[in-house]
């Protein structure tokens, strides 16, 4: 762990053997998976997988390249096949492995239950094929993996599909740089459905106070109901809409401007109002 934040210190060290490196942690969640790829590590001579490092930890690896907002080219070979993922200030932008690019060559790589793991140098310059966030493609490829397993042992398509609500909002979630969205009941934020959301009841609970608020201001300067708003931060930007009885909050990374913003919720609120 260290606070040197440069990208060729980070290559020299994996290019020394290293098995891990993080700058030191910005939350309690990259604390978390830091220590869970170690103990990953830890049981690498009984369970062999990426390195030594266990097929689950390549998904952890992602996740805090993608948290620390780090920029590097992933390296993955397995049985002489050798694949990429480009990660670009935090987001998955490209994957490749042999005819497949893109998504299908992301949920491919993870597909792999071992290999050699290695971390190189950005490229900023590469071309993206990848827009979603890395959240909502790395659920959508454990997804497919399960869906996939379900059907090898035995299962119809039908038991191996996900439930209506989830794959709403995973459809919902289909736009370019969208991390999570979530719907709410406006009575009760305890009722919700989400896609991508890591902590649905905080978000749920949030959202609905936030959009009731709202309401409240609307009538105070007699313009009616407010029906949408959008939050700026500095690390997420986030979105509702609402309606009747339900809200719908929306993540976006970053990046977006405003403009982009409000575009990407006017396709997202035609298919929801459907």
């Amino acid at each position: 762990m260290t606070a040197v934040v440069d990208e060729q210190y980070r290559a020299r060290a994996y290019a020394m053997g290293i098995d891990l490196y993080l700058e030191k942690p910005k939350s309690q969640q990259e604390i978390t998976l830091f220590t869970d790829c170690v103990e990953s590590l830890l049981e690498r001579e009984e369970l062999g997988g990426f390195r030594g490092v266990q097929s689950k930890s390549l998904v952890d690896l992602i996740q805090l390249e993608c948290l620390s907002q780090s920029s590097a080219v992933l390296r993955i070979v397995n049985k002489g096949l050798e694949a990429k993922i480009w990660i670009q200030n935090g987001d998955v932008i490209d994957a490749i492995v042999g005819d497949l690019n893109g998504e299908a060559a992301f949920k491919k790589i993870l597909s792999w239950k071992s290999g050699t793991f290695d971390t190189m140098p950005a490229e900023p310059d590469h071309t993206r094929t990848i827009f979603g966030s890395y959240q909502g493609l790395l659920l959508d490829t454990a997804q497919a993996l399960d869906e996939a397993e379900g059907v090898s042992a035995g299962e119809t398509a039908a038991d191996a599909s996900p439930d209506k609500a989830a794959s709403r909002m995973a459809v919902l979630g289909r736009h370019r740089g969208v991390e999570f969205v979530l719907e709410f009941d406006a009575a009760d934020p305890k009722k919700h459905d989400n896609w991508g959301v890591e902590n649905p009841d905080q978000i749920a609970a949030w959202a609905q106070a936030t959009m009731q608020a709202f309401r409240v201001y609307g009538e105070k300067m007699n313009v009616g109901q407010l029906n949408q708003f959008e939050c700026l931060g500095s690390q997420h930007h986030a979105a509702v809409l609402s309606k009747a009885d339900k809200g719908l909050c929306v993540g976006f990374r970053r990046t977006l401007t405003t403009d982009q913003i409000r575009e990407t919720l006017k396709e997202i609120g035609i298919k929801w109002a459907s």
